[in-house]
């Protein structure tokens, strides 16, 4: 027994041998990278370091209407660390990066960090300031948020939502997407340390593993508006004009992925699709492959409306409603449109999704689905 332990411990120490030696030797080292792939990238990614030089300047705040709190006053951020989330409130990623500027508020607000928030609107149609404060409502931010008319502050990462580390100094040390918030802990923890030396950090928020990358791809977006969709009936088809879509089989119905298909009475408008009527004979199909499916949706002007689910010819099932979605006694699925906002519907691996307005007047205008890296399903 004895023997084996050696012979053994004497091959482990071989192979961490000839390990190293490959390592060292830069072809190996490329075929390693290939061989553990997105682990090894993640080993490869540069941590925020606050000794290099800033990558940019505290965040102009000034000039924005407040949607929650107030604007800081003159010299009140002068020797403190802040973090800034900067996103669009109809950008499926907004809640992510909200809830964890939230626990780094709840974490370090008492070592002297303040935290912000600056919402905009991706699309012109969502570009209402109580939409934006009911997600801050609906995430639970304790902190101050701003309503950025312009939408300039999100364009610097293409619409793409960030986090913004400042240290007391007033430098910008890290711009973090929603995939790097975890070395968004890092710079703030190191930001607090510069703040405040005597005192130890507190733990990173639950959600965020040190050093990981978060599983945060682009969503992929299908605007519904006159001129914006590039294949099916609603390529071509006139603004402004209430129109009839009809299929002669079901197959048309599903269509082929990511194309969206009306059918029945419609009004295409330059910002999305209008409902001309109400009824199970009305709805937007798509056939999609995504975990999780969302819609960007106005109410009519009378007032809220329901938009009816459907999921493979069926109801949405339990375990596949989003977070707006809704099942009445009877078994049916629904979300509540009350604001143009982007509303929540399904989670899972897709199928055929099919949309009806429970009112007429409910405008669609945006298809938007999370995780598309899967391939289309034919």
């Amino acid at each position: 027994m004895r023997r084996g332990f050696l012979v053994a411990l004497g091959a482990a120490a071989l192979l961490a041998l000839s390990l190293a030696a490959v390592s060292a030797w830069p072809p190996a080292r490329a075929l390693v990278r290939r061989a553990l792939g997105a682990a090894y990238r993640e080993r490869e990614i540069v941590p925020p370091d606050l000794a290099a030089p800033a990558v940019g300047a505290r965040p102009a705040l000034a000039g924005l209407a407040w949607l929650r709190g107030a604007a800081p006053a003159p010299g009140d951020l002068e020797g403190r660390a802040l973090v800034v989330a900067i996103a669009a409130h109809d950008d499926p990623r907004a809640p992510r990066v909200l809830a964890a500027v939230q626990a780094w508020h709840d974490a370090y607000a008492r070592r002297g960090v303040r935290a912000f928030a600056v919402l905009s609107a991706a699309l012109d149609a969502t570009r209402d300031t109580a939409a934006a404060a009911g997600l801050a409502r609906r995430t639970g931010v304790t902190f101050p948020v701003a309503w950025d008319a312009t939408g300039a502050a999100a364009a610097t990462r293409d619409g793409a939502p960030e986090v913004l580390v400042v240290d007391a100094t007033g430098a910008l040390r890290f711009r973090a997407g929603c995939a790097e918030l975890a070395w968004a802990d890092l710079a703030l923890r190191r930001a607090v340390a510069r703040l405040a030396p005597s005192v130890r950090a507190g733990p990173a928020p639950d959600t965020l593993a040190w050093g990981a990358r978060l599983d945060c791809p682009e969503p992929r977006r299908i605007a519904l508006g006159a001129g914006a969709v590039a294949r099916g009936p609603l390529a071509g088809a006139a603004a402004g004009r209430t129109q009839v879509f009809t299929t002669q089989f079901r197959f048309q119905e599903e269509g082929a992925a990511w194309t969206p298909v009306p059918v029945g009475r419609w009004i295409p408008r330059r910002d999305g699709l209008e409902a001309a009527r109400a009824g199970a004979a009305d709805f937007l199909a798509i056939r999609y492959h995504a975990g999780a499916a969302s819609i960007v949706a106005s109410p009519p002007r009378e007032g809220p409306a329901k938009l009816w689910i459907l999921l493979d010819d069926d109801w949405l099932p339990p375990a596949a409603m989003g977070e707006d979605a809704r099942r009445e006694p009877g078994g049916g699925a629904y979300v509540e449109v009350t604001e143009p906002r982007l509303y929540r519907v399904a989670r899972g691996a897709g199928g055929v999704l099919r949309l009806s307005p429970g009112r007429a007047g409910l405008v669609l205008h945006a298809l938007t689905f999370e995780d598309p890296s899967g391939p289309a399903r034919p």
